[in-house]
């Protein structure tokens, strides 16, 4: 779905990202695994996949915005890429940051 941004909102967006570094760091709400918030509208959506449509457009149906820096907390447009729930999960295991062992509330060791 396409959405269309008021000059207002990037800028009230922008003013809640550190562009500073490397990463450029959300600095509001985030969830308890470090992804960003912002309020849109009157609905809480994932921040770096607003940057993504502010930046790039409309992300397909179906599909995540996913890292390349591994940063949840990163807004930095060229730090993000858009894929499957299977090619997150590739990047994921060829960085060596899959879970292993047994989890709290698994039956199965992974």
């Amino acid at each position: 779905m396409s959405r269309d941004y008021t000059p207002k909102e990037v800028e009230r967006f922008w003013s809640k990202a550190d562009t500073s570094g490397r990463c450029w760091l959300w600095l509001g709400s985030t969830n308890p695994k470090g992804y960003g918030y912002f309020s849109y509208r009157g609905k809480s959506r994932r921040a770096h996949r607003i940057v993504w449509e502010m930046t790039y457009g409309p992300i397909p149906d179906g599909m995540l915005v996913c890292h390349h820096c591994d940063n949840p907390a990163c807004v930095r447009p060229d730090h993000l890429w858009v894929g499957t729930v299977d090619s997150n999960n590739e990047d994921k295991i060829a960085k060596g940051r899959q879970a292993r062992g047994m989890r709290p509330f698994s039956k199965h060791p992974e």
